[in-house]
């Protein structure tokens, strides 16, 4: 949820149909609305007017010094980055056009009214979209420094149009003409450093890491990722992507990078497989590990107990997730459900001796979560899909709710990762 003190204006848009009002506003594009609410409706589309189940309904639209940012929804889930034929289409003020398809991840972009086209990647226009899952809602951040041509830029003065149109069953938002909106009209508030410096005691800062195939034993990238971890200094490292080093090779490392205090050290487990990429580092000592090794896959998951008891009062369990990318979504759907009935067996003793009631539970990783929102969803909520394999739905909070996602900002700004 983000969460910002707000201090602005009413800055207008203008429509087709009369005058909606907009409002700038520190929009994070990370898949959370709450930082919309006070952003009005820019446009409604009636429903029923497509010929496909993605039917477009309402429109936001805002601005920072940095984005335009659009916010829309749809009738049927939709995965964003693919198999959909969503276009957006943003306008300045000399003519200058973006087409953007979603689902291809690609645009073209044209200046001038000119009859030739640009081909451009999500990098030329700063691009960003949440969730990275199917969904009925979906934001959208476009750089308004952006120069997609190398020459001209997008965004050449204060006034925009943009549109929406929904391709495989004819919609449009709006229905014809497009959305003129003013840029800069507000004040926005100063965006909150957040500083390194442990403010509790019993703080636990934990890591999560893809090393890009063993890239932090390079020499070339060694100094890199040693500046990053002693500045962010973490109790627990998940690391994903080391293939050729062991995990007492990983413990060195950073024992040498971060060494501890006189008689204390540095603690590390793996999977006992022969593809796990997983690798945990503990200033705690691990009590116990499990390989999640989903139908004997080869590949693994791990899942750490922490001896947190001096610090915390009790133990914590770290669950290190490397699931599959891409349109593999069957395999990743595979692995959270695993992923799920380890805890319920856990909890019923099934994998020895039984996680004791009301530990913690922390899920860390490259989740390569990418199209379907079940994946996600079984994680939180416990929804196991292949109940056949893994057995019944099991919600894993120990109060029988969700569990809890945490989306960390970036430590000097909205964003919740910069390119």
């Amino acid at each position: 949820m983000s969460k910002f003190s707000l201090s602005v204006r009413l800055g207008l848009i203008f429509t087709m149909t009369g005058v909606a009002f907009g409002i700038r506003a520190p929009i994070v594009i990370d898949g959370e609305f709450d930082d919309w609410a006070s952003v009005g409706v820019a446009a409604t589309d009636a429903l029923g007017d497509s010929v496909s189940e993605v039917d477009l309904g309402r429109l936001w639209l805002s601005d920072d010094d940095d984005y335009l940012y659009l916010r829309f929804e749809t009738t049927a889930e939709i995965d964003a980055s693919e198999n959909n034929e969503l276009r957006l289409f943003i306008r300045g003020e000399n003519g200058q056009e973006l087409e953007w398809h979603l689902g291809g991840r690609t645009g073209v972009y044209r200046f001038g009214g000119s009859v030739t086209a640009t081909s451009l990647d999500y990098t030329q226009i700063g691009f960003r979209q949440m969730p990275t899952v199917s969904t009925t809602v979906l934001e959208i951040g476009v750089a308004l420094d952006a120069v997609p041509d190398g020459v001209n830029q997008l965004f050449s003065g204060m006034n925009v149009e943009v549109w929406l149109e929904e391709r495989a069953g004819g919609d449009r938002l709006p229905d014809a003409g497009s959305i003129s909106y003013v840029l800069g009209q507000g004040a926005l508030p100063e965006e909150t450093v957040i500083d390194f410096e442990k403010h509790r005691t019993s703080d636990l800062r934990i890591v999560t890491y893809n090393v890009l195939f063993d890239r932090i034993f390079n020499l070339l990238y060694a100094d890199s990722f040693r500046r990053q971890i002693e500045a962010v200094r973490p109790d627990v490292i998940n690391f994903q992507e080391i293939f050729g080093h062991t995990a007492e090779e990983t413990r060195s490392l950073i024992e040498g990078w971060l060494p501890l205090e006189e008689g204390a050290q540095w603690y590390a487990s793996e999977p006992s497989t022969e593809f796990g990429d997983t690798i945990t580092v503990s200033r705690f000592p691990i009590t116990r590990f499990w390989t999640l090794d989903a139908l004997n896959s080869g590949t693994g998951n791990l899942a750490v107990e922490l001896d947190t008891r001096e610090l915390l009062g009790y133990y914590t369990i770290v669950i290190n997730a490397h699931p599959p990318c891409c349109a593999n979504d069957n395999a990743r759907q595979v692995e959270v459900d695993q992923i799920i009935a380890f805890l319920r067996s856990g909890v019923t003793t099934e994998v020895g001796q039984a996680i004791e009631q009301n530990t913690p539970i922390i899920f860390a990783g490259d989740m390569n979560f990418v199209g379907r929102a079940q994946q996600p969803r079984t994680l939180l909520e416990g929804d196991i899909v292949n109940e056949s394999n893994f057995g019944e739905d099991y919600v894993p909070d120990w109060d029988g709710s969700a569990l809890s996602s945490v989306v960390p900002r970036h430590s000097e700004s909205w964003w919740l990762h910069l390119d």
